[in-house]
């Protein structure tokens, strides 16, 4: 029996001073929830965050790298405004709708910081559109992010 290699989820990119990332999936849906992931594994300790609280997300934006900067940017502002941090992610739909803007709807399950349980590993200020780029692979979807520290 033969087994699929595991896809990596995220690889660092080499960047003077923020934290570049490079994420791969076979999915446009796998590819945010990758994104999403190195998000907060660079940030915390996944590990450690248990999935106690809900939230939906809508997003709409005129193309592609403006909706995966916009999604990571709005999940950042629910660590750094409200607290939490996220460890579970489910991309419900992306699709085109009204004008050819690009919409997103997703599930995101986390918990509020604790101190006696979770470490920040790193602080991340925001999401760039610096070098951000999607592209359509061969085996599916690649993106680069930097993340501004």
């Amino acid at each position: 029996m033969v087994t699929a290699k595991p896809q990596r989820r995220y690889e660092f990119l080499a960047h003077t001073a923020d934290i570049g990332i490079r994420v791969r999936a076979r999915s446009l849906k796998g590819l945010f929830t990758n994104a999403a992931f190195a998000l907060f594994d660079i940030s915390t300790v996944l590990g450690r965050v248990r999935p106690a609280r809900s939230l939906r997300i809508e997003l709409t934006a005129l193309d592609i790298e403006e909706l995966l900067q916009g999604w990571l940017g709005r999940l950042l502002s629910e660590w750094t405004l409200n607290g939490l941090l996220l460890s579970n992610f489910q991309l419900l739909s992306i699709k085109k709708g009204l004008n050819n803007k690009i919409h997103l709807t997703a599930r995101v399950w986390g918990e509020v910081f604790d101190k006696t349980r979770h470490k920040i590993k790193k602080e991340i200020k925001a999401v760039t559109f610096h070098d951000l780029k999607v592209t359509k692979k061969k085996e599916g979807f690649e993106a680069s992010v930097v993340f501004d520290v």
